[in-house]
């Protein structure tokens, strides 16, 4: 089948940490934009499991079919490297990365996996000028549903949040107020404290 899954999938990931809790939903401070890449903006050229690749060989089966242990990290190579492209305001790369993503949960099936990255997808769609509001809120609606199916609590608060400030960008503060106020109630319970205080500026906002 595979041989030093353990070490490969060790290795593989020491590539792709630097914001993976923040890609995916963590409770934690995302890192300093000055952490993002400076060099070529092509996403490809940076793409972790492309550099990774001699360690992830073992990861296919005689049949030349991928591991879900190859799944894993080739999803959590992308997302954390989309993120480091958002931070630096690289949207199409972000959007690029995450989409590989997204084809590669589908495709194996990963309903967590698709949770993350419909949610970062959410965030890039959001983060457009204009918002790219219908999208970022079908994104956002589809990452919900599925962290609530799964119970994944800290990726519902982000999307509650995420919606919040979406709407709170749009002008649309009755929709806004209620999503934020999920989002804080969340925090709150789960301890998440960097995220609490912006949910809350952003609900004062509303009014």
């Amino acid at each position: 089948m595979f041989t030093s899954t353990p070490i490969r999938l060790f290795q593989a990931l020491a590539i792709c940490s630097p914001v993976m809790f923040y890609a995916c939903g963590g409770s934690e401070a995302p890192p300093a934009e000055s952490s993002a890449p400076a060099a070529a903006h092509d996403p490809a050229a940076h793409d972790p499991a492309a550099h990774a690749a001699p360690l992830a060989g073992g990861w296919t089966t005689s049949e030349g079919i991928a591991t879900p242990e190859s799944v894993y990290f080739q999803v959590h190579c992308r997302l954390p490297l989309g993120a480091t492209q958002l931070l630096a305001g690289r949207l199409e790369e972000a959007h690029t990365l995450a989409e590989r993503a997204l084809g590669l949960a589908r495709e194996r099936q990963g309903r967590h996996h698709q949770a993350y990255t419909l949610r970062f997808l959410g965030d890039i769609a959001a983060r457009r000028d204009p918002p790219e509001s219908e999208r970022a809120e079908a994104h956002y609606r589809q990452a919900l549903a599925l962290a609530e199916d799964l119970g994944m609590r800290p990726l519902v608060a982000h999307c509650h949040r995420g919606l919040g400030m979406l709407y709170l960008k749009l002008g649309r503060g009755a929709q806004a107020r209620p999503e934020l106020s999920a989002a804080i109630e969340m925090y709150r319970a789960m301890d998440m404290t960097f995220w609490l205080p912006q949910a809350e500026a952003a609900l004062a906002q509303v009014g």
